[in-house]
């Protein structure tokens, strides 16, 4: 960043002389006002720079999915997935971690779909207040 945009040599020479409290926050409020205009001129860059790199990783994810049409069913899944393999190597570019995550969670789906997802019954209260007494060791 050019510091010249928001501060010059004159501007430090006259913070060198004698200045009441009035000019002092005068001057900071102006150096202030110069770092904003500085920060929002930037702002259309970076918001261009962030919309390019979202639609590049949406190209990246629709053609995974693309390849990977059997993993569409589980996007939830996959995207825990894909979230944990990032942390794991954050060096890695997206592109090596879909790598990395397609088979991975095709082996989470594979143990899920092993297990019993049949909704359990709801237990009467009668039956929940008979099996806390039976937990403390009283009779009904």
């Amino acid at each position: 960043m050019n510091i010249d945009n928001i501060i010059t040599r004159e501007d430090y020479e006259k913070i060198g002389g004698k200045m009441t409290y009035e000019q002092l926050t005068e001057f900071v409020a102006g150096i202030v006002k110069k770092s904003v205009e500085v920060a929002l001129r930037g702002l259309p860059a970076v918001m261009h720079h962030l919309t390019q790199q979202a639609a590049y990783l949406k190209g990246l994810t629709d053609k995974f999915y693309d390849a990977n049409k059997d993993l569409k069913a589980h996007r939830p899944m996959v995207a825990q997935v894909i979230e944990v393999v990032e942390a794991e190597n954050p060096a890695l570019s997206y592109q090596q971690v879909l790598g990395i995550a397609g088979p991975r969670a095709r082996a989470e789906i594979l143990k899920m779909g092993k297990l019993n997802r049949t909704p359990a019954e709801k237990p009467s209260q009668g039956a929940l207040n008979k099996l806390m007494n039976e937990d403390r060791g009283l009779k009904e």
